[in-house]
């Protein structure tokens, strides 16, 4: 469903929000049950205003047993930005895992993140554990901040020139 309100209000200028709201619901069909048999329900609400940016996933368990329903979530942020610009807070102090490395070993082993601001200027796959649930994406004359619930890890992903083997990636958008 996709609802669509406009709200303008005159106070001696002009006001106008336009707000944009999604709600999207997944349940088990035959598909899903052929490689998922658990029951669930999923409900994926996105808020769109003028100036931000909001989503909601909610998963239930629907099982009628009293058993927990395990699962993981991936919610993917791109954010069109200069690269080479880009900065992002607070992670220092936070452990991390370095996909980039070359080894199984140096992937697997975490890290500290040293430094004040991460940057993407090189080819960047890091997923930190634990993270503030509050972060900050700076660039020269613009910023974003990002404040998340109930997602723990974060993920500072720029494929760099790797981006141009993705099938989909538009050209450049790395």
């Amino acid at each position: 469903m996709v609802y669509r309100f406009n709200c303008v209000c005159n106070l001696g200028y002009l006001i106008s929000i336009c707000l944009i709201v999604i709600i999207t619901a997944l349940e088990p069909n035959d598909g899903i049950r052929a490689v998922y048999s658990r029951p669930f329900k999923l409900v994926y609400n996105v808020v769109l205003g003028e100036r931000q940016l909001s989503s909601v996933l909610r998963v239930e368990n629907t099982s009628k047993q009293a058993d927990t329903l395990e699962f993981q979530a991936l919610l993917h942020n791109y954010i069109h930005a200069p690269a080479d610009e880009v900065r992002i807070t607070p992670l220092k102090g936070l452990a991390y895992y370095d996909k980039t490395e070359s080894t199984d070993d140096g992937r697997a082993a975490p890290k500290i993140e040293t430094r004040e601001e991460v940057t993407v200027s090189e080819y960047t796959d890091s997923v930190y554990e634990d993270g503030p649930l509050k972060y900050n994406v700076s660039w020269p004359d613009w910023f974003l901040n990002i404040n998340v619930k109930n997602f723990k890890d974060v993920v500072v992903w720029n494929p760099q020139q790797e981006g141009r083997k993705i099938g989909d990636m538009e050209p450049e958008g790395w």
